[in-house]
This record gives structure tokens, C-alpha cells and sequence, in this order.
């Protein structure tokens, strides 16, 4: 071999061992393609830099708890998910039309509970509702999750405003005067101000289930905090213990300023199934 090719043979072999000491792939100076972002874990997870799961939910850490919040509640999208890979019997609807974006409704808490083994199977993880303690945690302790002043700023949560009265049986019995927001039902999760916590729909679109039954402990948290009393049936209920959940946040029905409130807490029995309940799960972490 002549001198000129052992030169151009050393050129070629420096190259070749530049790209294997950058790694397969690697993107060098003057190399125009994206750098794929790296995945994170769960336990990686911050506010600003959710995790995200396989059916594309987003999950960030509430300070106060060993658990990832979902941002956002269960969506249609998920939940059909879970019924066609399980074969689970629901047929339930709203009367009103949702988008895949939207959060599922008709669900009992049974149901809940349901998609998150599924999930926590699927995934090897461990899904499940938040508490009621972790939901305190989450959504805050100001009055309302923008802060204590009433009405609601616009774009704060999906409530009755006024764009909730669209001449059918759905239509709530009052609304927010001078309020409207962009749905007069339900809304796609997301589309509203995100708390400080970065959580979304904390108080407005629907419901959402919890881990927790209502005990008479919950009920005095709920009336120290300034919450409605609850009607004769229920306070039986609670007294016999284990035959209503607790549901958290408020729904795209209410209006009234004393009612959709952070510390509001429904009081439901676990078979309910209506268009102003849906869930939102969290994964359990471990600490380090």
C-alpha cells in the first residue's frame, strides 16, 4: 500500500472512531437531527417535568405525599382503553357529547378502582385513588385553587357559568352571573388554569372519586371547614359505617360560591353512577 492510501486508510479509521466513541447514533457538531428527549422515571417526576405513562397521562409529585398526582382526570380515551383490553361491561353514557379528551363519567367507584389494577397490571406499578388526605394536599388551602376571591378569574375551572344554559334537562338550576367559560358541559382535561400545584380540573369539570369511605371523622373536616351539612339518609349512612364514598373537587353543574369550594367533599354511595363523576389516579412512589 502506498504512502498517499496508508493516509487516506488513517482519515477513514480516525472517523470510524469518532462515531463508535460517540456511541451508535450520535449526533456530532454541524448534525442537523433532533436529540430524542431522554424518558424519565416516576420517581424522577417534578412539576415542571411530569412523568408520563403508557396511555400518555401525565403524573407530577404533590408535596406532603409519596404519591404522582395525574394532572388531569381519567379521560374517555383511557378508560375505553381499559374496557376493550379487558372486555369490562360498560355502556354507560352522558346525555351530552364528549370528545376522546374529555373526563369519563358514569363510573362507579368500583369501576374506578377497576381501572387502576388494571393499569397497575399492565404497568407494574401501583395505580390507585388518591385519599382524601392526599387530595388536601393536592389541590391546596387556599378557599378556592385561584385563591379566595369570588367569581372565578376566566379561565380558572370549568363551572356553570352562563354558557351552561342550553335549553335541556341537563341545565343547571343557577349560574355564575357575568361568568362563561368555553363548555357548557364537560371539557377536555387540560384546557383551564392549572393550579399552583400544576394540576388541573381540581374543582371544575367533574367530580372524582377518592380511596377514602366517609367516615364521621371526614364529616367534621368537612363542616370545620365550613362545607354544607349533610341530608338525614346520609349522616345514617355514614354512622353505619362503609356505605359511602368520598368524591372530591366540584363539576361543571355548580355555581354557588359557599359550595365550590377546595375542602368540599361529597358524600356517595360506591355504586353511583352519574354525569358529574368521573376520577383521577395516582402512582405510589418510593422514597429515597
Amino acid at each position: 500500500m502506498t504512502a498517499k492510501s496508508l493516509a487516506c486508510l488513517g482519515v477513514v479509521l480516525a472517523a470510524l472512531g469518532t462515531g463508535v466513541a460517540a456511541g451508535a447514533g450520535a449526533v456530532r457538531a454541524g448534525d442537523d437531527r433532533q436529540v430524542a428527549p431522554v424518558a424519565i422515571g416516576p420517581n424522577d417526576a417534578t412539576m415542571d417535568r411530569p412523568w408520563v405513562n403508557s396511555l400518555g397521562m401525565k403524573f407530577v409529585p404533590v408535596r406532603g405525599t409519596t404519591v404522582l398526582f395525574c394532572i388531569w382526570e381519567t379521560r374517555v380515551k383511557d378508560f375505553r382503553a381499559f374496557v376493550k383490553d379487558k372486555g369490562y361491561e360498560w355502556n354507560e353514557k352522558p346525555s351530552f357529547k364528549q370528545t376522546p379528551n374529555d373526563p369519563v363519567v358514569m363510573v362507579s367507584h368500583g369501576a374506578a378502582k377497576a381501572f387502576c389494577a388494571w393499569l397497575s397490571k399492565k404497568e407494574g406499578l401501583d395505580y390507585r385513588l388518591p385519599t382524601d388526605d392526599e387530595w388536601d394536599a393536592a389541590v391546596g388551602k387556599d378557599k378556592y385553587p385561584w385563591g379566595d376571591r369570588w367569581p372565578p378569574p376566566k379561565g380558572a375551572e370549568n363551572l356553570a357559568g352562563e354558557e351552561a344554559i342550553i335549553g335541556d334537562s341537563g341545565d343547571p338550576s343557577s349560574v355564575i352571573r357575568g361568568h362563561r367559560d368555553d363548555y357548557p358541559r364537560t371539557a377536555p382535561v387540560g384546557n383551564h388554569r392549572a393550579t399552583k400545584t400544576g394540576l388541573y380540573d381540581m374543582i371544575g369539570n367533574v367530580r372524582e372519586w377518592t380511596d377514602d369511605w366517609y367516615t364521621e371523622a371526614i364529616y367534621r373536616k368537612q363542616k370545620e371547614s365550613g362545607g354544607p351539612d349533610l341530608r338525614p339518609e346520609q349522616l345514617a349512612d355514614i354512622k353505619s359505617g362503609q356505605l359511602r364514598r368520598v368524591a372530591r373537587g366540584c363539576h361543571w353543574w355548580d355555581s354557588v360560591a359557599g359550595i365550590v369550594v377546595a375542602s368540599r367533599r361529597f358524600c356517595l354511595r360506591p355504586n353511583e353512577q352519574n354525569d358529574k363523576t368521573g376520577f383521577r389516579c395516582v402512582v405510589v412512589i418510593s422514597r429515597r
